[in-house]
């Protein structure tokens, strides 16, 4: 945990060693440009079958889209939803893989 906890730490997005978990982590950042970056936290080998950068949300995959879309709707450094994730700011989230097999 010492390494994620100094990732989340530097990025800004650490909110506590139990939002981990077990998950599989997909950091997500819209950037103003539009660019969508997709970072693999040291838990999500999943992450790695993702581009790491998408033009915009609609060209991710469709699952990611929902769980954004869900997020969005959310305040800031609420409690993570379970199966979902949780919002860091207006534009990063964490998205919690449970669907792996859907991966594009």
């Amino acid at each position: 945990m010492g390494k994620l906890k100094e990732y989340l730490t530097e990025t800004n997005d650490y909110l506590g060693e139990e939002l981990v978990g077990m998950h599989e982590i997909i950091r997500i950042e819209i950037r103003d440009s539009g660019v969508v970056t997709i970072t693999q936290l040291p838990l999500s080998p999943v992450a790695s079958k993702l581009k790491k950068s998408y033009y915009r949300v609609s060209d991710l995959p469709e699952w990611i889209q929902r769980k954004i879309a869900v997020l969005s709707l959310l305040e800031p450094f609420t409690n993570p939803i379970p199966e979902l994730g949780v919002k860091i700011d207006e534009n990063r989230y964490w998205i919690y893989n449970t669907e792996s097999f859907v991966l594009d």
